[in-house]
């Protein structure tokens, strides 16, 4: 018998038959299938202690792990890995784990014969068990990068662009004290499983099958969300549409619409409840000052749309409405602006105007189709448009004035922020 056979007969034969260091072995697989089920279920598993700095944005790091997340992020919204290649890899990886026990016993007699008569040290087996998983590690993101490829530089480019645009949101969130809190993120992703017909759990569970971890996902939406509360705290009252520019883009020869046709078009709907802080008499700079420091006091300490009428009763001279459902080309033009993109949760800033000072809580958020006319769509356009401009300008501006380090040779590939 040549050696090789004799070892695969010595396997064998150890595979079958009781010695006295298989039940020490045995009991660490407890150990081992919880720690290769993390390896098999969770593809980020290896990234996420990659920790390599790529890039600091005013001294806010952003690593590897965070561009390979960007990255899934993205194959999954635009559809990059295919479905095949991802069920192909789960299906893998669930074989593996079916067999884990024997290929471990089998693993730790080969790299230690004499385990067949003797008793390990639980430091053996323990080492035995790092070694294990650390191979189990190396085949999975073997397995991957076959199956779905390896991050491109332009991938890259892309996710680290806005990684970098995402933390300059949310510090400039932060500089105005417009941050999100972790019941917001958390209704808005309760609300994204609904519509996609899975509950909480479930829409998480989806989202690890793609390699993605929950806590970039929340990040995400908490900067989209944060930046949304920038844009209305920044350019309140500034985004107004004139009839003028109404006519003229429902004269352009490439406008199918015309005059007040009808049309069947997007409606956003949103249930709405508002506190009214007057402003009656002589009303100096002094005056507006404070009461607006008042109302700023109020909305830090909204909860939703729970207690909106019991702060009203504490402040003299203030109203609480229940206006319902209202479409955002009803509001009035102060408030339209920064309710156009608005989420379920929002609170916009203080908004003056000339009765007084107004703050707006949504309660929900329905989006439907609804018939309407030419005249309604086009405000709406121009509007979106003027934001989505503001936007870009102030996004642009923030990285122009940001300190942004690049490290372990990675270069810029797309300008600062970009989307």
């Amino acid at each position: 018998m040549t050696m090789p056979d004799r070892d695969r007969s010595m396997a064998r034969r150890t595979a079958c038959r009781p010695c006295p260091g298989m039940p020490r072995l045995t009991a660490m697989l407890v150990a081992i299938a919880v720690a290769c089920a993390v390896v098999l279920a969770s593809p980020q598993a290896r990234a996420e202690s990659d920790q390599t700095i790529y890039v600091l944005v005013n001294d806010e790091p952003i690593s590897a792990f965070d561009v390979s997340q960007r990255v899934k992020l993205m194959r999954m919204q635009g559809g990059g890995a295919s479905p095949q290649a991802a069920a192909k890899f789960k299906a893998e990886m669930q074989k593996r784990q079916s067999s884990m026990r024997e290929r471990f016993l089998k693993y730790a007699i080969e790299q230690d014969s004499t385990l067949q008569s003797r008793k390990p040290s639980a430091e053996e087996v323990k080492a035995l068990q790092d070694k294990f998983v650390t191979r189990e590690r190396a085949y999975a993101d073997s397995l991957r990068s076959r199956l779905t490829g390896e991050v491109s530089p332009v991938q890259r480019d892309k996710a680290l662009a806005g990684l970098i645009g995402d933390l300059l949101k949310l510090q400039e969130a932060k500089r105005l004290d417009v941050l999100v809190e972790k019941a917001d993120v958390d209704a808005y992703i309760l609300e994204l499983a609904r519509r996609n017909e899975k509950s909480e759990k479930e829409f998480g569970q989806f989202l690890a099958t793609q390699g993605i971890s929950i806590g970039h996902f929340r990040e995400q939406i908490r900067a989209q969300m944060a930046w949304r509360r920038v844009l209305s705290r920044r350019f309140r009252g500034q985004v107004s549409v004139g009839q003028a520019e109404i006519d003229s883009l429902l004269t352009a020869p490439t406008h199918v619409a015309e005059g007040n046709t009808e049309v069947v078009a997007e409606v956003v709907e949103l249930q709405l409840q508002r506190i009214s802080m007057p402003m009656s008499g002589k009303v100096d700079q002094a005056v507006m000052a404070a009461r607006y420091e008042q109302a700023e006091t109020v909305r830090s300490r909204i909860k939703g749309c729970d207690n909106l009428a019991s702060l009203a009763k504490s402040i003299e001279g203030a109203r609480h409405e229940n206006l319902g459902r209202k479409a955002v080309g009803d509001l009035p033009e102060q408030a339209r602006p920064m309710l156009a993109n608005a989420e379920k949760g929002d609170v916009t800033p203080p908004i003056l105007t000339a009765s007084g000072i107004e703050i707006y809580a949504v309660c929900d958020k329905v989006v439907g189709k609804s018939s309407g006319t030419a005249r309604d769509s086009a405000r709406s356009k121009i509007e979106s448009q003027k934001l989505g401009a503001l936007s870009k300008g102030l996004l642009s501006d923030l990285c122009s004035s940001a300190f942004i380090e690049y490290r372990n040779g990675i270069k810029a590939g797309r300008s600062c922020g970009s989307e």
